[in-house]
């Protein structure tokens, strides 16, 4: 009977060693699974966040036309490139003058729409890019109608990249012009 009972104990023995070791295996791979699962965060976190930005050094003054400059800046932590971008300016402002920084001259479209009861011209073309973090690339220019006073020119627009939309949502980006809301002072070289 002792010979049973030890026989029993021994295997148990090893069983328990057996399952103590796949229970440290287990935890090797969690812990594998665990660092694989965090890098993953990491590179899935890097993304681009595009906006469209108008520079004028026209609307503070008195003048009858405004030359608008657009750029596309990448707020992001990861470099865009190829990117769809379209620019609705209101048919009343715009002479259709757009002049695009795209892959090429031919490559700009020109469509209307209608958008909340006001009819856009809406321009559109593929930037390849690439826009790096906190770095803008130049999309094109326009001179458009200058407003009165006490009224804006409400230009829209959206961006499309491998990284998504944006502005992100169902909305297009707004950029709202005026003498007392005047855009980004533009730097030229020749300033």
């Amino acid at each position: 009977m002792a010979l049973v009972t030890f026989i029993v104990a021994f295997v148990t023995l090893v069983v328990v060693l057996y399952q103590v070791h796949l229970m440290n295996r287990q935890q090797e791979t969690m812990d594998k699974q665990l660092v694989i699962m965090q890098k993953q965060d990491e590179l899935l976190a890097r993304r681009a966040d595009l906006v469209v930005e108008v520079s004028s050094n026209d609307v503070h003054l008195n003048r009858s036309q405004w030359k608008l400059y657009f750029s596309i800046k990448n707020n992001g932590t990861k470099s865009a490139e190829k990117i769809q971008w379209h620019v609705l300016v209101p048919l009343e402002y715009d002479p259709r003058e757009f002049v695009a920084h795209a892959i090429n001259k031919d490559a700009v479209g020109l469509d209307r729409q209608t958008i909340h009861g006001i009819e856009h011209n809406r321009y559109k073309a593929l930037t390849v890019g690439p826009v790096y973090p906190t770095r803008r690339i130049d999309i094109g220019n326009i001179t458009v109608r200058a407003a009165q006073a006490g009224q804006s020119v409400v230009i829209l627009w959206e961006a499309i990249a491998e990284d998504g939309r944006f502005p992100s949502g169902p909305d297009l980006g707004k950029i709202e012009i005026s003498r007392d809301h005047p855009p980004l002072r533009r730097v030229d070289e020749n300033d």
